[in-house]
């Protein structure tokens, strides 16, 4: 009896619910498959690696600015020389009573390049190898989607395909059943 109360809910239910096909089923998959999103992520990380390893190989540039302002203010005395050499030289000293402003600018840039170091060259090809089998990774993730929404699509058809057995044969039982009572009540 529950055997047919379940296979009753799932007719009702397979009855209620709209038809999809393979390609719509695998569409849903492709978007929410939490495996696939993974090794997505994953590739996506790998082909990070790449530009990274690259860019060991190519020219470094840095550059720098500096700017000190320096203020001084106040009383001192300021010594100049009068006279030049070769002869004596007088010095005359003037006091100064004032300010003094000060700026100072000054800017680098730096470029540096590795002529040769193996191991940038060593980390490019790992770099390579570790995108190759990300995009692998990637291609067997999607063809495991694709067979187990296949398998999982099939499966249901195939219940659907049992449940209108079950439902035929559950019929052809009911329509001897009822030849049966018929054929007592007319004893």
């Amino acid at each position: 009896m529950k055997r047919l109360l379940t296979l009753f809910a799932l007719c009702v239910s397979a009855a209620a619910a709209p038809a999809a096909d393979l390609l719509a089923v695998y569409q849903r998959a492709l978007q929410n498959d939490p495996q696939l999103r993974e090794a997505e992520a994953n590739r996506l990380a790998a082909l990070e690696t790449k530009p990274q390893a690259l860019s060991a190989l190519l020219p470094q540039l840095a550059g720098s600015g500096l700017v000190t302002r320096e203020r001084d203010s106040g009383t001192s005395n300021i010594t100049q020389p009068l006279s030049s050499p070769p002869g004596p030289v007088i010095l005359q000293t003037y006091p100064f009573d004032g300010r003094i402003d000060t700026t100072t600018h000054k800017y680098g840039v730096d470029l540096k390049q590795n002529l040769f170091r193996w191991e940038n060259w060593v980390a490019l090809q790992r770099a390579d190898a570790q995108v190759a089998q990300a995009e692998a990774d990637y291609q067997a993730a999607q063809q495991d989607l694709m067979e187990r929404v296949a398998q999982r699509y099939f499966d249901v058809l195939a219940a659907q395909d049992d449940l209108e057995a079950q439902q035929v044969a559950l019929s052809s039982i009911q329509r001897q059943l009822d030849q049966a009572r018929r054929a007592f009540k007319s004893v």
